[in-house]
């Protein structure tokens, strides 16, 4: 059944799990997002066939084919600490991600967002990016260099225009399947 992940004054987002009708090696999750009267629907596929590895390669397997995606580090409780998120969008020109992490003072949290084209020299990052990264990656328990290797094949992907217009068209046929069970 739907349980409750988050809720927040603006926002609130449900979630339930069921195995996949067609093939019993995913999960369909889904996903229910409330914001004032407004209501919406995401169902994503979840790879279950293999045994837990990491969280990063969970969220991998998760976000098979979903147009958002995200990597986030909770704390014991489940609150986000910190994370990169991104839409996928059809127009590789406006790919984009949003990091986010707690500041100095712990009760401020940073939250950026920069375009994906940064990342075509990732050895020459600007400064700003580069400072983010560095605050980052400690809260996300992953070594500075990962991060950025982890950015730079996310950019790569992103850019992809061909791949994202399968990924796109293969979420829109999950969405429909889903809309029609």
């Amino acid at each position: 059944g739907w349980f409750t992940q988050s809720k927040e004054q603006h926002l609130q987002r449900d979630y339930c799990y069921v195995y996949s009708q067609q093939n019993h090696k995913y999960v369909e999750w889904k996903e229910r997002e409330i914001r004032g009267d407004q209501t919406t629907y995401k169902t994503s596929l979840v790879y279950v066939d293999q045994p837990y590895v990491t969280a990063v390669d969970v969220t991998v397997r998760r976000n098979l084919v979903y147009n958002f995606r995200s990597l986030l580090s909770r704390d014991a409780k489940g609150r986000v600490l910190a994370g990169i998120y991104l839409p996928v969008l059809q127009n590789a020109n406006e790919a984009h991600f949003t990091l986010f992490y707690e500041g100095n003072n712990m009760e401020q949290r940073v939250k950026v967002k920069f375009m994906f084209n940064i990342f075509k020299n990732p050895n020459k990052l600007p400064d700003q990016v580069q400072q983010h990264l560095e605050k980052l990656s400690p809260q996300l328990n992953m070594p500075l260099k990962e991060l950025t290797q982890l950015l730079g094949s996310l950019a790569e992907a992103i850019m992809d225009q061909d791949f994202i217009t399968q990924v796109l068209n293969i979420n829109d046929d999950i969405g429909n399947m889903s809309a029609e069970n």
